[in-house]
C-alpha cells in the first residue's frame, strides 16, 4: 500500500511526512530535472521521461491506494494515462479546471459563484476590447502558469495602459476589473471519498507583491454569514467536480460579500497554520480523504499565525528560544524562493506581541516590524 504523490516539493514533503504517521508510504515521481531535496529520505523516488514512462514505473509498484498532485501545473496526459488504472485523487478533471484561468472563471461561472467581472482576449482586437469594456482600473492575468504574482499587471488608468508594453503579453489573457477590497481571506476545505466534508475556520491573508507573506487563522470579526457563503461556494465547487480531498478557494471580501479569485486543487500554503493548531493539519486530512480513512477535525480553538520565510532562512529562528515552530522546506536559497514557513499558536495579542518581538531580534523583516507597531498601538 502506497499513495503515489506526482511532485517533490514542500507540499510533497508535509503530504509525505502526513503519511508517515498513519502508515502511509509515499512514492514520488518527477520528472528527471526536478530536484528531491525536500522529500529526502521520506520515500521512493520514479523519474520518468514521459507519462507512458510513468505508467510502467507506477505498474511495478506492488499496490497504489491513491494517485495526488502537489501543483495544478500536472501534466493532464499523465493524469488521464494515471486515471485509467488508479485512483487520481482529486480527479483529472478538478486538476484541469484550476490549470487555466477561463476554465476556472467558466467553471464558478457556471455555478454562480461570485467572481470579479471578467473577459478573455484571444487577440489584439479583443484585448483593446476587453480593456475599454472592463474599464480601469484593471488586472491583466495569463490563463495558466500564474501563481505568486507572476503572469499579472495591474493597469490602473489610461496612462498606464498607453505606456504598457503589450507585446509583452501573450495570449489569451483574462482581464478582469481590479477589486477593492476589505481583505484577503482563503478557505480550505476537505471532502472525502463518500461525499463528506469538513472546512477549517477562514483564514486571512496579507500579500506583498503577489506573494502570500502571512496568514491568520481564524481570521478576526467574521461573521457567520460569511463564513457561510465561503462553506457554501466551496460545498458547491467539491460536490459538482466529485471532489477528493482538500482543496483551497481564495477570495475577496468585499461589502457585498465574498468574491472568489482563485481555486487550488490541492493542500494549500494558506492551511499551513493547520500544522500547529489543535486541528488535524491539512496535509493529513488530505492523506486521509484520499485513501478512505475517517476525516480528522477541523474546529480550531485559538489563534495561529503563519509566517513564510523568503529567499534563505535567517539562522536565529532555528534558536531554541525562538517561540515560533520552523518548517525547513530543504530548498536551495533563492531571492523571492519560499524556502520555509514559522507557525506560532498564541493565546492572546500580548502573547503575539512578545513572540514577535523576540522574533524581531534575529529576523529584521519589514512586516514583522509593521505587525509589532500594530500591536503596540
Amino acid at each position: 500500500m502506497s499513495v503515489v504523490i506526482l511532485g517533490s516539493g514542500q507540499l510533497a514533503k508535509m503530504l509525505a511526512e502526513a503519511g508517515t504517521k498513519l502508515n502511509l508510504p509515499s512514492v514520488f515521481v518527477i520528472t528527471p530535472e526536478i530536484s528531491t531535496d525536500p522529500v529526502a529520505g521520506l520515500g521512493e523516488v520514479l523519474r520518468h521521461e514521459s507519462s507512458a514512462d510513468a505508467a510502467t514505473l507506477l505498474a511495478e509498484l506492488d499496490s497504489v491506494d491513491a494517485v495526488t498532485v502537489e501543483t495544478e501545473n500536472t501534466s493532464s496526459e499523465l493524469l488521464a494515462l494515471l486515471s485509467t488504472n488508479y485512483p487520481v485523487r482529486p480527479n483529472t478533471a478538478s486538476v484541469v479546471a484550476c490549470q487555466n484561468r477561463e476554465n476556472e472563471r467558466q467553471l464558478l461561472d457556471d455555478l454562480a459563484i461570485p467572481t470579479a467581472p471578467h473577459q478573455v482576449a484571444r487577440n489584439n482586437d479583443e484585448f483593446v476590447a476587453a480593456v475599454a469594456s472592463i474599464g480601469f482600473p484593471l488586472v491583466i492575468k495569463t490563463l495558466t502558469e500564474g501563481y505568486d504574482g507572476r503572469g499579472q499587471w495591474v493597469i490602473d488608468d489610461a496612462e498606464q495602459w498607453r505606456d504598457f508594453n503589450k507585446a509583452s503579453v501573450t495570449l489569451p489573457v483574462l482581464v478582469e476589473e481590479k477589486i477593492h477590497f476589505a481583505r484577503e481571506v482563503s478557505l480550505v476545505g476537505v471532502r472525502s471519498i463518500d461525499g463528506s466534508m469538513q472546512f477549517y475556520p477562514l483564514a486571512e491573508n496579507v500579500h506583498v507583491g503577489g506573494i502570500l507573506i502571512a496568514s491568520f487563522a481564524p481570521a478576526s470579526n467574521v461573521s457567520e454569514a460569511l463564513q457561510q457563503q465561503a462553506h457554501d461556494n466551496l460545498s458547491k465547487i467539491m460536490t459538482h467536480l466529485d471532489y477528493v480531498g482538500v482543496m483551497a478557494m481564495e477570495c475577496f471580501e468585499t461589502e457585498q460579500g465574498l468574491l472568489v479569485n482563485e481555486l487550488a486543487p490541492r493542500v494549500h500554503n494558506s492551511g499551513h497554520w493547520t500544522l500547529d493548531s489543535n486541528v488535524t493539519s491539512q496535509f493529513e486530512n488530505h492523506m486521509r480523504a484520499i485513501t478512505g480513512l475517517p476525516l480528522g477535525t477541523t474546529d480550531a480553538d485559538g489563534p495561529t499565525l503563519m509566517l513564510n520565510i523568503l529567499g534563505e532562512i535567517p539562522d536565529g529562528v532555528r534558536d531554541e528560544k525562538c517561540q515560533f515552530q520552523l518548517y525547513d522546506y530543504q530548498k536551495t536559497a533563492r531571492a523571492g524562493r519560499k524556502v520555509g514557513h514559522l507557525n506560532l499558536r498564541y493565546a492572546n495579542a500580548a502573547a503575539l506581541l512578545n513572540a514577535l518581538q523576540q522574533l524581531e531580534t534575529v529576523w529584521k523583516n519589514p512586516f514583522i516590524q509593521q505587525l509589532i507597531a500594530q500591536l503596540e498601538d
